[in-house]
């Protein structure tokens, strides 16, 4: 999306190459880089960025979330298409998983599509920015992106969120030349946009709602000078029809469950956490993530300060491409704000489609100051992002050690309360004596039997046909009648809802073990008759 002509600082016209001319020589890299030294610096990104990602791919505990993903591509590949009716959300990305999973299920192979995206955003950043930005701004943003903590924690995370910021960038990369390029090209860089922002669909609904919406008024300003409405009304019929299964699908889904059900309106704690994981990832959840978060807001605001400020009189980006980018900075995180105020929907993993599009924000300031203010502002950025990405918090719910304790300490026939039941997967994935036929069950689906012993309960705002929770005195009376005992797993903050006075009023031996983000009890040698009572 470049514009045909620009005005210098003098007052002169000049055409894009000679404005692409001037940035390569002007600002903070003071020699041109030729295309074997481009070649050369994306590469040492991409390799710094599979370091920082390999040592994390398979270290942390797999969350609940991507127990679910594992479930689902875990099936046969009919029944697993049969779950989108449940999961309609990033099914792309378990279709990518679906082979992988006849290899291994270890933690790193089920990351492992995500790491790839991950790693091959770096080099998208720079090819679609360098039509935006032009190279030396598109080097830096791709840097920043290898070394975003929260870029990643996406990466390693067996979600489809990595596939979402990959194909954003790809299918910015693809309408900028599409509407730049001759009539003879223009077509097949029409037919790749439709193609990445598919993809892009299909990893996540929420980047679609949110950045097709810029798609659109880039093509109506551009197009509509250069008479391509036509052939551009052309491409918006195939995004429909390509759109339509999953429109269906999501649709479907919403006659079973509100995926979102557990979200909550924007507050002051909720925004902090989203920009607390944009900025430091996964770190943010740790013992010194607010410190590094602030650290990198802080260094942040002296980049925009100093940039904007000291920056080089004749190096600066076109007003068209600014534009662009400050849109994709900016335009979800305020859309998903305001629509949250009915409909909650603002979520930290939902916005990492914008971090490309604020390392490019951050890197045209940069390449815009003196040398030496460039040079101090990127090694305090990059360092404080290599902290928070090497820094590795306690995971949210550590169901390998917990899932060991139950194996080890269950006693034959003993009955086992989930409450609730959601965690069901993600204990399965650990402890394989609760899959059913070797798979994953998952009781929202209704597509297996329960794991023999195994009772599950569900909170209020949950789905599913599971009762809804905690279980009641009488209830753990009844299946605590067959062997004496009884166990719970559930999280700390529904500990006080399970009914203990009752086990401790039998004169049952009440233990609590307590993992990461999980609580489990068990109620043992309890005093019952034949009824349970």
């Amino acid at each position: 999306m470049k514009p045909q002509s620009a005005v210098s600082s003098t007052g002169v016209s000049e055409s894009p190459a000679a404005r692409r001319h001037t940035s390569r020589n002007i600002g903070f890299v003071g020699s041109a880089l030729d295309r074997w030294g481009l070649l050369v610096a994306v590469s040492g990104a991409v390799v710094i960025g599979a370091v920082l990602r390999l040592v994390r791919l398979g270290e942390r505990v797999l969350s609940f979330d991507e127990a679910y993903t594992v479930a689902t591509a875990q099936r046969p590949f009919v029944d697993m298409l049969a779950t989108f009716r449940f999961e309609a959300n990033g099914t792309l990305h378990a279709i990518l998983l679906w082979p992988l999973l006849r290899i291994s299920e270890s933690e790193a192979m089920v990351r492992t599509p995500a790491m790839i995206a991950g790693l091959a955003t770096i080099p998208a950043v720079f090819w679609a920015a360098r039509e935006l930005v032009g190279h030396r701004a598109a080097l830096v943003g791709a840097a920043l992106v290898a070394l975003s903590p929260a870029m990643i924690g996406w990466s390693v995370y067996g979600r489809g969120y990595a596939f979402a910021i990959l194909f954003a960038v790809l299918s910015f990369g693809c309408l900028s030349r599409a509407l730049d390029a001759d009539e003879g090209r223009s077509g097949v860089w029409r037919a790749l946009y439709v193609l990445a922002t598919l993809a892009m669909a299909y990893s996540s609904a929420v980047a679609a709602v949110t950045l097709l919406p810029i798609h659109a008024v880039a093509v109506a300003a551009r197009a509509g000078k250069s008479g391509a409405l036509g052939a551009w009304a052309r491409t918006g019929l195939a995004l429909v029809a390509g759109l339509l299964p999953l429109g269906v699908l999501l649709y479907v889904e919403s006659t079973y469950r509100d995926p979102l059900a557990w979200l909550w309106k924007p507050d002051l704690a909720l925004i902090r956490r989203v920009g607390g994981e944009l900025t430091a990832g996964p770190a943010f959840f740790g013992t010194a993530g607010a410190g590094l978060a602030g650290a990198i807001v802080a260094t942040l605001l002296a980049i925009a300060i100093t940039g904007l400020v000291l920056s080089h009189p004749r190096v600066g980006t076109p007003k068209w491409e600014t534009w662009v980018i400050v849109s994709w900075s900016l335009f979800p995180p305020l859309l998903l704000f305001v629509v949250s105020q009915v409909r909650p929907m603002l979520w930290g993993r939902y916005l990492g489609i914008i971090v490309p599009a604020l390392a490019l924000l951050v890197a045209v300031l940069i390449v815009r100051m003196p040398k030496v203010l460039a040079l101090a502002c990127g090694a305090a950025l990059a360092s404080f992002l290599l902290i928070a990405s090497l820094l590795t918090p306690a995971p949210h719910n550590d169901f390998r050690a917990a899932a060991s304790w139950m194996e080890e300490h269950r006693r034959p026939g003993e009955a086992v309360v989930v409450y609730p039941i959601e965690q069901l997967p993600a204990y399965a994935y650990y402890a394989r004596t609760l899959r059913v036929n070797g798979d994953m069950p998952v009781a929202e689906w209704n597509d297996t039997r329960l794991p023999e012993g195994i009772v599950g309960y569900r909170r209020d705002y949950d789905w599913g046909d599971s009762p809804v929770g905690p279980p009641t005195e009488a209830e753990l009376a009844r299946l605590a009648s067959r062997t004496g005992s009884v166990i719970v797993l559930s999280y700390p903050n529904l500990a006080g809802e399970i009914p203990v006075s009752w086990a401790e009023a039998r004169g049952c031996v009440v233990a609590w073990s307590r993992f990461d983000g999980l609580a489990d009890v068990s109620m043992r040698a309890c005093r019952l008759t034949s009824e349970g009572t």
